[in-house]
């Protein structure tokens, strides 16, 4: 009836939270889920740091318009690259530190 039906919805939701009753294979398949959905967030909060470093860096309130200018463009496209190659640079020196 009704209660074992809640009863079989409530172990589902169980079982998905604290991973009893997952096979191994199941456990490590959520848990890579979660670490590919944890890198997605620090990928857009990185993004969303260039855009807005750049931003800053690159445009004045009297030259923000409708569309970006050739200059300002171009500001914005070494700015993310600059970023990038020193994020690269100081990965790479804390992991070869590490080894």
């Amino acid at each position: 009836g009704i209660n074992a039906e809640y009863g079989k919805q409530w172990y589902q939701r169980r079982v998905r939270v604290d991973g009893q009753g997952m096979t191994e294979e199941q456990q490590q398949s959520v848990m890579l889920l979660t670490q590919f959905a944890q890198q997605q967030k620090e990928m857009a909060a990185s993004i969303l740091k260039i855009g807005m470093m750049c931003f800053e860096k690159c445009t004045t309130a009297d030259k923000f318009g409708a569309k970006l200018d050739n200059k300002t463009e171009s500001c914005f496209k070494n700015c993310a690259e600059r970023y990038m190659d020193t994020q690269y640079f100081v990965a790479n020196r804390l992991s070869e530190k590490q080894q």
